[in-house]
């Protein structure tokens, strides 16, 4: 093998021999520019071209970026390398980042900096909306009411006004009760009061006020009468809606 940089012909030695140490490998190194490349364990079979110091750096930024698609499970060791392929333009012997040059490497770097930073806002993003619900049966009867009103999921619909009273519906935990009141057209309210008359006074409390997010016009009671029978988790989730309505 020959330096790809001075070209002149490289020296095969152990890794012991070269850093002092014994990884269970061999190297491929060229003294004065410094370029090297280990081994398949004690094989004389590359892991793939010569890099300087320079280059090793970014191939290291590149698999610190790269890896945890398959560590971390978010898929397959072969789906990310597949992935990789597609990303790069490259055949499958050529997909391996011990054999990417300089370009490819802050390219590679560049893709994998982007979608991570995407990740972390987007995980960042849905770890602070669990955080709002009292429960995964909270989320899960805010879920069905939007639903049932035509709506996309919480973490993804719009409208404040669906979003705040499917929010605080959700958190009386009466989907089954007043699921007829709802549909496509809207909320049957005079069926919903009537449904209401079997509810405890907290949360009729707090139906009226997700109605009163719904339309302000609709119902008219206060915040203190709402807050007065709630404990410290449902008048949470009240604050919380009055931060999503207005």
């Amino acid at each position: 093998m020959n330096c790809p940089y001075c070209h002149r012909p490289a020296q095969f030695l152990t890794s012991l021999d070269y850093y002092g140490r014994d990884f269970g490998t061999n190297v491929y190194v060229c003294i004065p520019c410094g370029a090297s490349v280990g081994t398949h364990r004690r094989s004389k079979r590359p892991l793939g071209t010569m890099a300087n110091a320079e280059l090793r750096g970014l191939r290291k930024q590149a698999h610190y970026l790269f890896d945890p698609l398959w560590r971390n499970k978010l898929m397959g060791r072969k789906a990310a390398y597949k992935i990789l392929r597609k990303m790069m333009g490259l055949s499958k012997e050529q997909a391996h980042i011990g054999m990417f040059n300089k370009g490819q490497c802050l390219v590679l770097i560049e893709i994998l900096s982007k979608y991570w930073n995407t990740h972390q806002i987007q995980q960042t993003t849905q770890k602070e909306i669990r955080t709002m619900f009292k429960s995964e049966n909270h989320k899960k009867q805010t879920d069905l009411i939007l639903d049932l009103l035509g709506e996309k999921p919480f973490d993804q619909v719009d409208d404040t006004f669906y979003r705040s009273f499917a929010y605080v519906a959700g958190a009386v935990n009466k989907f089954n009760e007043i699921k007829e009141t709802l549909s496509l057209d809207g909320i049957d309210l005079d069926q919903l009061y009537e449904e209401m008359g079997r509810f405890s006074s907290s949360e009729k409390a707090m139906i009226r006020f997700a109605i009163q997010c719904f339309n302000g016009r609709l119902d008219d009671i206060t915040l203190p009468q709402v807050m007065h029978s709630l404990d410290s988790e449902n008048s949470n989730v009240i604050k919380e809606a009055i931060g999503i309505r207005y």
